[in-house]
């Protein structure tokens, strides 16, 4: 799946299209949504699917838990609360609720499957994106909304997933995990300079306070 890259940050705002920031905005955000999304699935398409389904360490989930908990998430905070629909598999809110599911348990629970937790995952991101398609993101949206917070919230929550899945993959046999190796881009010309001067000024350092941090 190819996605367009796409960064949700102030100075995307700065040139806005016909409609003003409002289009820019919900863009970069379902962009950024896929982007999680493909980097999700990319991480589990080398895992057969009998490891997929396995516990592999009583320290973290099966991989497969973590798909579907990324899709009840999103189920539960994009559909339900930011978007005021019913959740898609009301049944399945305890199986993936981490408070109520610690990690050592989560192999005994009645998770999805492989086939069925991309399929869960599929429906839920269309059901976001046309969530996204009316959601009221300016500064005057509900709590949910407004800013794009909850939107930025969940795009965290993936990619803090697929660090948890990498440590998964770390802590499983070895030949688990065998992904494709990708080729590394050429260095740059051993001729060019060694040092590049920096003039002393004044420069930004830090947060700007108005994104978003997940911690």
């Amino acid at each position: 799946m190819s996605v367009a890259e796409a960064t949700v940050a102030p100075h995307h705002l700065q040139t806005l299209p016909r409609g003003g920031a409002d289009p820019l905005a919900k863009y970069a955000y379902g962009a950024a949504l896929a982007e999680a999304r493909d980097r999700t699935l990319s991480l589990v398409a080398p895992v057969s699917e009998r490891n997929l389904n396995l516990q592999h360490h009583p320290l973290v989930s099966p991989l497969v838990w973590d798909l579907g908990h990324i899709a009840a998430f999103e189920d539960l905070w994009l559909c339900r609360s930011a978007g005021d629909l019913d959740l898609l598999r009301p049944e399945l809110s305890e199986v993936y609720d981490a408070a109520e599911t610690p990690r050592a348990d989560r192999g005994e629970v009645a998770y999805l499957r492989r086939e069925e937790a991309l399929e869960f995952m599929h429906q839920v991101h269309e059901r976001a994106l046309a969530v996204l398609e009316r959601a009221d993101i300016s500064p005057e949206g509900d709590r949910l909304n407004a800013g794009g917070f909850v939107w930025e919230m969940l795009i965290q929550h993936e990619h803090q997933h697929n660090e948890t899945m990498l440590q998964t993959l770390q802590l499983a046999e070895r030949g688990i995990y065998a992904p494709r190796r990708r080729t590394l881009p050429e260095g740059p010309d051993a001729a060019g300079p060694r040092t590049v001067r920096v003039e002393a000024g004044a420069f930004p350092v830090g947060d700007p306070g108005a994104g978003f941090a997940y911690d």
